[in-house]
C-alpha cells in the first residue's frame, strides 16, 4: 500500500515522575476537546511497525482505519516522532492508535513521548467538531467489548479523558472484571470523571504487574488530589493500607478536604512510621481547628523534633479534641 510520510503533532504527555525538573501531566490528562479543535488531522489506526534509533522511538507505521477529521488518503502513515525521550514507553505492534496532527508545510513537528496512543475503530467515514468528538465517544464505548482487551484498555483511559459523566456507568461495570489491568484502567477513568466508587478496590491492585507499569503511580496522584467531602469514607479507609504511597496520597486529600470527621483517623496517623504521612495529619488537623490561622511547623523543622509536636496534637486529643471532633 501506498506510504506517506508525515510529521505528527502529538499532544501526548512525558512519563509523570519521569523527572524533577518541573511537573508532568499525567498521562491521558490532556484536554480532547481542545486536541479535536487544534488539530488538522486526527486519524486512527493499528500500529504495524515501531522504529527505534537505540533507545528512542524515531516513528511508528500506522495502518489507517478511520478518519475523524482532515483527509488522509494513504492507507499506511509513517508517523515520524521528533522529539521522544528515551523515557517513552513504545507502542505495541497491532496497538490500536488515535493520533492527533497539526500540519504546516506538509510537515508537522512530534510534540513529545507518543506514549498514551488511543483505540482504533475498524470504521471508514470520518467527520469533524462536535460530531467527531461524539462519534469517538461512541466507538470507545463499543470498543470495550474488544473480547482481546487491546482496544478496551485504550477505550477505558480514554472515556476518563473524555469526562462524559455518561460513560461512567459502563466503566463501573468494568470493576469486577478478572483482567487486573481493566480493572486498573477503570478506577483510573472513573477518578477522572471525580467517580469514586473504584476507591475501594484500589489496595487490592497494589503489588500486581500492569501492562502499564505507571498506573499505579497515576491512581495515587488523582487520589492525592480529591477535594470532595464525598470521598472522605473511602479514603479513610485507604489511609489503613499496608502501602505507604496509598496511604500518603490519601492522607494529601483529606489534607485538602479538612473534614471533621477524618480527625480520629488522622489522630492515628500521628503514629505512622512514615515521618512524611504523620506530618501531614498533623498539618491536617492544625489547619481544621485553626483554619488560616494555624501555625504548622514547616517540615524541616518538624524533622528536627517531630515527637515534640506530635506528641503535643496527641495531647490535644485527650484534653479537647476527642470530644469536639468524635461523634
Amino acid at each position: 500500500m501506498p506510504c506517506s510520510k508525515i510529521y505528527l503533532v502529538l499532544a501526548i504527555m512525558m512519563l509523570p515522575y519521569a523527572s524533577s525538573a518541573g511537573p508532568h501531566r499525567l498521562p491521558g490528562s490532556d484536554d480532547m476537546g481542545q486536541l479535536m479543535s487544534q488539530a488538522a488531522l486526527v486519524f486512527k489506526g493499528i500500529v504495524s511497525e515501531v522504529q527505534r534509533d537505540g533507545g528512542r522511538v524515531q516513528g511508528v507505521k500506522v495502518q489507517v482505519s478511520k478518519v475523524y477529521k482532515g483527509e488522509l488518503k494513504d492507507k499506511v502513515v509513517d508517523v515520524v516522532v521528533e522529539s521522544a525521550s528515551e523515557l517513552c514507553a513504545v507502542p505495541e505492534n497491532g496497538r490500536a492508535v488515535l493520533l492527533f496532527a497539526k500540519v504546516s508545510d506538509g510537515k508537522v513537528a512530534i510534540a513529545e513521548c507518543p506514549r498514551d496512543l488511543w483505540p482504533a475503530s475498524k470504521k471508514s467515514r470520518g467527520k469533524s467538531g462536535k460530531a467527531a468528538r461524539a462519534e469517538l465517544e461512541d466507538d470507545l464505548r463499543a470498543d470495550l467489548k474488544d473480547a482481546e482487551g487491546k482496544e478496551a484498555l485504550a477505550a477505558i483511559r480514554q472515556l476518563g479523558n473524555i469526562k462524559s459523566r455518561a460513560s461512567a456507568a459502563d466503566l463501573k461495570r468494568l470493576l469486577d472484571s478478572a483482567d487486573v489491568d481493566i480493572r486498573a484502567g477503570a478506577v483510573r477513568s472513573l477518578l477522572r470523571l471525580s467517580d469514586y466508587s473504584g476507591l475501594k478496590f484500589v489496595d487490592g491492585l497494589q503489588g500486581k504487574k500492569f501492562q502499564e507499569w505507571l498506573i499505579l503511580a497515576e491512581i495515587d496522584g488523582l487520589i492525592s488530589g480529591i477535594n470532595d467531602k464525598a470521598a472522605v469514607p473511602e479514603l479513610l479507609a485507604l489511609t489503613k493500607s499496608e502501602h505507604e504511597p496509598l496511604v500518603r496520597a490519601a492522607a494529601d486529600a483529606l489534607r485538602a478536604i479538612k473534614s471533621p470527621a477524618s480527625a480520629q483517623r488522622l489522630v492515628e496517623l500521628l503514629d505512622h512510621p512514615n515521618r512524611d504521612i504523620a506530618y501531614t495529619a498533623m498539618a491536617t488537623l492544625d489547619e481544621l481547628e485553626h483554619g488560616e490561622l494555624s501555625e504548622t511547623p514547616t517540615t524541616t523543622v518538624f524533622a528536627q523534633a517531630p515527637e515534640k509536636y506530635l506528641s503535643q496534637w496527641k495531647a490535644w486529643w485527650g484534653a479537647s479534641g476527642r470530644k469536639k471532633y468524635s461523634k
